[in-house]
């Protein structure tokens, strides 16, 4: 059977850290778990990197470990991610989805 592929965004990582929510880390932790056993493929963008070596550190330290240990694929853009971000624009997608923008050039490639 063929593996879901997941594309992964900082709030999924960022769960890890949540302590006001320990539900919220479980589900983050067996998520990962799940990544490192090859139960899904998981795929993240250049943005979600960005963002986590904003993080402080120890944390950042950590999300990196947990990236690089879990088979975590880094997504290129592509032209095809690109053509398909203008086709957003051009169809006139709301602000809030145009703001996402680098993400959904990611996902293309997950799709593929």
């Amino acid at each position: 059977m063929k593996k879901l592929k997941l594309y992964i965004d900082t709030s999924v990582l960022g769960g890890i850290f949540d302590m006001e929510d320990l539900r919220r880390v479980n589900t983050a932790e067996n998520f990962i778990k799940l990544l490192k056993e090859g139960s899904y493929e998981g795929f993240i963008s250049h943005l979600t990197i960005e963002e986590l070596l904003k993080a402080p550190d120890d944390i950042r330290e950590r999300l990196m470990d947990i990236i690089s240990g879990s088979g975590v694929v880094v997504l290129e853009e592509t032209d095809e991610s690109i053509d398909l971000a203008n086709a957003y624009v051009n169809d006139k997608v709301s602000l809030s989805d145009i703001m996402m923008m680098p993400d959904i050039l990611q996902l293309v490639c997950v799709m593929r």
